[in-house]
């Protein structure tokens, strides 16, 4: 070999580097505080490690001898990790439940050819949560609440068939849904109970919707947040008050998309905002987040 291609050789990034796993990655403590969970290699793979907080006795507690695991968090019960996994990137995502006392994992949606989707799961709900699953028609997500203990799960919301995403308010109660329109927009279909007609509070275009969602309903459920970037060039967070149909902008910047928000899991109140200061590529953008006061 040249001494240019020696020197050229000698400055690459090792390909482990850019493409390997990490020593450790996503770190999550538990309910409690007093364990910690993160991404790790086991035998090459990366699997969920749990150890005791300020000790390094850390263990693998899942065996994923595939694809690895990158989707995890811990159940609100404090006594469990949950994951979802597909098989060979067919991005049929089953969801996962490791009971940490034996560190036994159960298929919790074990349907060939259907996608779990993770609608709501909140600490005042620890052992119930609101899946989306394509089970009855593999075309459409359906809602259904799923209890973690058993498996046992109870359809909640059929869709009809233009239904893209639901929201779920405090009580685990479906009461928002995102529903496609011919032109290329969206409606946002809202109804006062589990059990009511639904309505159709507000419509975005083709354009606005790109940047236009429904985050979370508050604690008591009168009020919904939104990104949306109607009247606007930028999307805003938006308090959508569904008794007066009053709106509140709630963060806004006059150049930046609003993009993410994080909801307090006690109050459900807003915590933080984040706004998209470059191009968002794939996944990847650069944010800026502040506290919302």
């Amino acid at each position: 070999m040249s001494d240019t291609n020696s020197d050229l050789a000698a400055s690459l990034i090792p390909l482990e580097l850019l493409f390997g796993n990490p020593d450790r990655a996503m770190p999550r403590l538990s309910p409690d505080g007093t364990r910690l969970a993160f991404l790790a290699p086991n035998e090459g793979v990366l699997n969920v490690w749990v150890g005791p907080v300020g000790q390094e006795r850390f263990q693998p507690v899942t065996s994923d001898r595939d694809r690895g695991i990158r989707t995890y968090f811990w159940g609100y019960d404090g006594q469990s990790i949950l994951f979802l996994q597909d098989i060979g990137g067919d991005e049929d995502w089953h969801l996962f439940r490791v009971d940490l006392t034996t560190n036994q994992a159960s298929d919790l949606t074990p349907f060939e050819h259907v996608q779990a989707q993770v609608i709501e799961y909140t600490k005042h709900h620890p052992t119930r949560m609101v899946l989306g699953l394509n089970r009855r028609d593999q075309r459409y997500h359906d809602a259904y609440l799923l209890d973690l203990m058993t498996g046992d799960m109870q359809l909640i919301a059929e869709n009809p068939g233009d239904v893209v995403g639901w929201v779920a308010d405090a009580e685990l109660a479906v009461r928002g849904a995102m529903a496609a329109r011919p032109d290329g927009g969206f409606d946002l279909r809202v109804r006062p109970t589990a059990q009511s007609d639904w309505e159709v509070v507000l419509t975005w275009s083709a354009d606005e919707n790109l940047n236009s969602q429904p985050v979370a309903f508050s604690a008591d459920g009168g009020t919904l947040y939104l990104l949306d970037s109607r009247h606007s060039d930028a999307a805003r967070l938006v308090a959508h008050d569904l008794t007066t149909g009053v709106e509140t902008v709630m963060a806004e910047d006059p150049t930046y998309d609003v993009s993410a928000v994080e909801i307090d899991p006690e109050s459900r109140e807003v915590q933080l905002v984040a706004r998209s200061e470059e191009r968002r590529v794939g996944k990847e953008c650069r944010s800026r987040w502040s506290p919302y006061h």
